[in-house]
């Protein structure tokens, strides 16, 4: 586990004067009210007596149990999105032989897992498909996908590790932003630089990806801003790191621009966990930024 969020968090609570926990190396963190609030009203007084408690899991802080999982899954936000009419690269369940079958599922137990994904291998043909863990991050297990042998050794290494996973059209992009919100209200936005776009198709910090922080604001408060807040309004979350995209051209003359607005931009994925470890290596002088920003998470519960 990161340290960095650590020793934010870790920092913030003695700021505070709040008790602070790490469990599970780190990747468990508590911080919780030292002395909760008194009351002699019976009915408030055992709610009252219970102190305040903060539970981070990993990089995520609480939202909506049900929303949180959904951020979570890429193929369940993918669908949420997708029914609520906002554009988003899209995500599709497949599900592995392990998964039990079920009057329902006749159609799978008769045609198996691999004749859906080499529909859909020739239905996106122009640029092939990505393979990927439905819940990963930082740019891990993912497969871009060509031809069947391609399609068949990511199938097999999928799911030698899960019992499901995502899987969709692959989409040239020429920009990847994200928009830090908290309460709705933007913390941070910066463009994500691929090192190598002629090799490495990721926008992942984690793979090499340079930060830049001069997005021009009117393309961030007219453009970025209002779709990433239709997005965390509509799942109802209070804190999450949203990716947006934009295709290269070449895909604006094909079937995969129906997957973006009118200003050629899609929702990627949100992350309700906030990560600011890959900014801070980058941008260290912003150390009292990224404070500022797991500050005001933990000041939205115990001010």
């Amino acid at each position: 586990m990161s340290r960095t969020i650590n020793s934010f968090l870790k920092e913030i609570a003695e700021a505070r004067n709040l008790e602070y926990v790490s469990l599970s190396s780190g990747f468990v963190q508590i911080l919780k009210e030292r002395n909760a609030s008194k009351s002699v009203d019976a009915v408030k007084k055992v709610s009252d007596s219970i102190p305040r408690t903060l539970y981070v899991y990993g990089s995520s802080f609480h939202n909506e149990y049900g929303a949180q999982n959904i951020c979570d899954d890429k193929t369940a936000l993918s669908a949420v999105l997708s029914h609520n009419k906002i554009y988003n690269v899209p995500h599709y369940l497949i599900f592995g032989p392990q998964f039990l079958y079920s009057p329902s599922t006749t159609k799978r137990k008769d045609e198996g897992t691999m004749p859906g994904l080499i529909r859909a291998l020739k239905k996106y043909a122009r640029y092939g498909l990505v393979i990927k863990q439905k819940n990963g991050t930082q740019g891990l297990e993912i497969f871009r996908v060509n031809n069947q042998i391609e399609l068949e050794t990511a199938w097999l290494n999928m799911l030698s590790r899960h019992k499901d996973f995502a899987y969709g059209p692959f989409i040239p992009l020429k920009d990847e932003w994200r928009l830090v919100i908290i309460d709705y209200q933007l913390k941070l936005c910066y463009r994500k630089v691929r090192k190598n776009p002629e090799v490495e198709w990721r926008h992942n910090l984690s793979k090499g990806a340079a930060v830049d922080r001069n997005v021009p604001e009117t393309f961030v408060t007219e453009k970025l801003l209002p779709l990433a807040l239709t997005t965390v309004k509509t799942l109802g979350i209070r804190f999450a790191s949203v990716d947006i995209v934009m295709p290269t051209d070449e895909v604006l003359g094909t079937e995969l621009a129906g997957f973006f607005n009118k200003d050629n931009l899609s929702i990627l994925e949100v992350n309700c966990g906030i990560m600011l470890t890959g900014f801070l290596k980058r941008f260290p002088q912003d150390r009292q930024l990224c404070y500022d920003i797991y500050d005001s998470i933990v000041s939205s519960y115990f001010d």
